[in-house]
């Protein structure tokens, strides 16, 4: 089930935790109550990039769903106005409902 860690050598199970005799032990972890990472043991972390190409992809359909949750947004705004609108409409009495 588990995989090898690149940093350490050691095998994982999930996550960053390594089993050690039938412990839990944190990879790079330091601190006895609160697991942190260290200075030291940062430049030793490997964090995978996407390609630039796919990097634009991902700008593209972030780009596209502020968007879309800008003209929802705006939506919104305008059916809360109607709203309150009718609202007062109904309350001052202008309009009944039959």
């Amino acid at each position: 089930m588990g995989r090898q860690c690149e940093v350490s050598g050691k095998k994982t199970s999930f996550g960053n935790h390594v089993t050690t005799r039938g412990k839990k032990k944190y990879l790079g972890g330091v601190g006895t109550k609160v697991t942190g990472i260290s200075k030291r043991n940062i430049p030793k972390l490997k964090m995978p990039v996407p390609s630039r190409l796919e990097q634009t992809a991902i700008a593209e359909v972030l780009a596209d769903m502020d968007a879309e949750l800008a003209a929802l947004e705006q939506r919104r705004a305008k059916t809360r106005a109607l709203k309150q609108a009718m609202m007062q409409e109904l309350l001052t009495g202008r309009i009944r409902l039959i």
